[in-house]
């Protein structure tokens, strides 16, 4: 089996996060209407968006002590 960058992981959690980032901005300006409130959508993405780095922030931590 062939030897895998681990820090993929991390590039794809914080594309995650820009994701989202873009997402809670539109939610906000009323772009994406999900028929939920604006507020409480953009804080949904907002929630996802600091998971998402903090899981980064943890994972390269981890490499970096390899």
């Amino acid at each position: 089996m062939e030897q895998k960058n681990p820090m993929v992981i991390a590039y794809l959690l914080f594309a995650s996060a820009a994701l989202f980032a873009v997402l809670a901005v539109l939610a906000l300006t009323g772009v994406v209407d999900l028929g939920i409130e604006p507020e409480q959508l953009a804080l949904a993405f907002g929630l996802v968006v600091v998971a998402d780095l903090v899981i980064a922030t943890f994972v390269m931590l981890r490499i970096a002590r390899r």
